[in-house]
């Protein structure tokens, strides 16, 4: 999954360039990503590495001060992309933190051909 970011045109999704912020003390660059049916999203990339560290959006569309915050770190190099291995969001008021650690990354695993066989009608 590309989440947007690959062939994010015949999607219909735009990207604007907000400028620089700052994120825990470090700098970051702000993009946001409209969406066709337009849901937008802030986007925080660390400047130093050039990796997706805070997406912001409105948690209830439509309710602007209902945000959701997540964030991602713990980068590390799984087959030669880089993946996040912990995340966290936060919805503010509606409810507590949430996130995980992942443990282990696996790329392109065979699967087996049962998975994709139609349930019986």
């Amino acid at each position: 999954m590309s989440d947007g970011f690959i062939d994010y045109q015949q999607l219909g999704i735009t990207y604007e360039l907000i400028g620089l912020d700052i994120i825990d003390g470090s700098p970051v660059y702000q993009l946001k990503r409209t969406f066709s049916d337009g849901i937008e999203q802030d986007l925080f990339f660390s400047v130093e590495s050039g990796l997706l560290i805070e997406t912001l959006e409105e948690y209830v569309q439509g309710s602007p001060f209902i945000h959701s915050y997540k964030s991602h770190w713990n980068y590390r190099d799984v087959g030669g992309v880089k993946i996040p291995h912990v995340f966290i969001r936060n919805v503010g008021a509606l409810g507590p933190p949430h996130g995980g650690v992942v443990e282990e990354v696996q790329i392109n695993v065979p699967l087996d051909d049962a998975l994709f066989v139609p349930p019986e009608s």
